[in-house]
């Protein structure tokens, strides 16, 4: 067999050997530590600007803080985050007397509840964060992006 010939088995069997590494079954992650790829769940919310706008948060907060990649597709991962977010606008009408005189605490502002999980492919649960009805002033994603931030960053404190 001549070198070109040797070149063309060798390509072949690194494509086999790379095909069967492909459809190998994920071993599900055992703890917060093994997890390295995380798909989140986009049916988090019925409300599908909000659920882009959350996926997009957590997809940051996750890469930025807990330094796990955030993957397309439940097959690739080895947890999946999912659980509900919802939002409600609400109005505030108080106001709150101080030293300096009185001061308007009225306005617009959103009740956002959060409860989510991490489990992993044998559908253990690995992290659980559950939060009260937040109340903040700006857009529910972000209020949802700062609380996952602070419950990703102590997660990460426990490892």
């Amino acid at each position: 067999m001549g070198k070109e010939g040797r070149e063309v088995k060798y390509l072949i069997v690194g494509v086999v050997l790379l095909a069967q590494a492909q459809e190998a079954p994920r071993v599900p992650a055992k703890d917060l530590k093994a997890v390295q790829r995380v798909f989140i769940d986009p049916s988090m919310t019925s409300d599908a600007e909000l659920a882009k706008m959350v996926r997009e948060k957590l997809t940051y907060s996750l890469m930025t803080f807990a330094k796990v990649t955030v993957v397309a597709s439940k097959e690739q991962a080895d947890a999946i985050l999912t659980g509900a977010v919802s939002s409600e606008k609400m109005t505030s009408f108080g106001g709150v007397a101080t030293s300096l005189g009185s001061s308007a605490g009225g306005g617009d502002y959103y009740a956002t509840s959060l409860a989510v999980r991490l489990i992993n492919s044998a559908e253990t649960i690995l992290w659980v964060f559950n939060s009260d009805a937040i109340k903040c002033k700006d857009a529910p994603s972000v209020c949802a992006g700062k609380e996952l931030e602070k419950a990703i960053k102590t997660a990460q404190k426990r490892k």
